[in-house]
Order: C-alpha cells, then sequence, then structure tokens
C-alpha cells in the first residue's frame, strides 16, 4: 500500500471503554412523548496521563422492514418495532472530561439533572458495583 505523503503523522488516538451505565426511564412532563433511556460510556484516552471522557446515546424505538427474503417482490416479513441505541448529539459530550471516570459521570449525571429538572438513578451494564457513586478512576 503506497502512503499518502499529506496524512499526518500523528498517532492514532485510542480510548478504552472502561464503564458503561444505563440510566432508568426519565419520563417528561407530556405524557404522549416517550420516555428517555441513556447509556453512557466512560472512555479514558490510551496515552499516558490521558483523560476521561463520556460518550452517550439514547435509546430509540424504530419500526424497521426486513428487505430480504422477498416473495413475490414483497418482503416475506411483516415490520417489527426494534430499539436501537442512538448517538445523543443533544449536547457535545465528548466536552465532558476529567482526571476520574468518576468525575466524569458525576458531571453527565449533573447535566441531565438540568435538562429533565429531576434527579436520575443510574444503573451500570458492565461488571462490579451499581450505582450513581461506584465508578472508579482507573
Amino acid at each position: 500500500m503506497k502512503r499518502n505523503p499529506k496524512r499526518s503523522r500523528a498517532p492514532l488516538r485510542v480510548f478504552e471503554i472502561v464503564q458503561t451505565f444505563e440510566t432508568e426511564e426519565i419520563a417528561v412532563e407530556d405524557p404522549d412523548l416517550p420516555r428517555f433511556v441513556f447509556r453512557v460510556e466512560l472512555l479514558k484516552d490510551s496515552r499516558p496521563g490521558g483523560r476521561f471522557q463520556a460518550r452517550l446515546y439514547r435509546k430509540e424505538t424504530f419500526r424497521l422492514q426486513p428487505t430480504f427474503p422477498q416473495e413475490a417482490g414483497q418482503p416475506k416479513y411483516d415490520p417489527s418495532d426494534e430499539v436501537i441505541l442512538v448517538g445523543d448529539s443533544f449536547r457535545s459530550w465528548e466536552e465532558f472530561q476529567g482526571r476520574t471516570a468518576k468525575e466524569v459521570l458525576a458531571r453527565v449525571l449533573s447535566e441531565i439533572r438540568k435538562i429533565f429538572n429531576r434527579s436520575v438513578t443510574m444503573k451500570r451494564t458492565s461488571g462490579g458495583r451499581q450505582g450513581p457513586g461506584s465508578p472508579t478512576g482507573r
């Protein structure tokens, strides 16, 4: 493979996902609106002295229609409603950074509380203890 001389020689930044949490369902005042569920990933920059940052996803429901198999040019199966994680772009969550995972999670929870004007409970979805005060600062 021939190298492109115009490409940067800066090393590729790599992040380790150190913890994953999920919020309880968050209801909004309008009962016709869906409830929100967020997945919070806490990432650590792999460079020496790397900082932690957050990445958020929202659970959304989509009606999906399988394309194949088909019969007589029409999909064989009916559409189904599926829950899919969608990157949350409401905020630039990557800007929530800190020296420890616990610090970053606290900042994210504080922001979610401000947005929804209520307290939020988290459950850990990957390893270890559960609860909002449990992330370690690996």
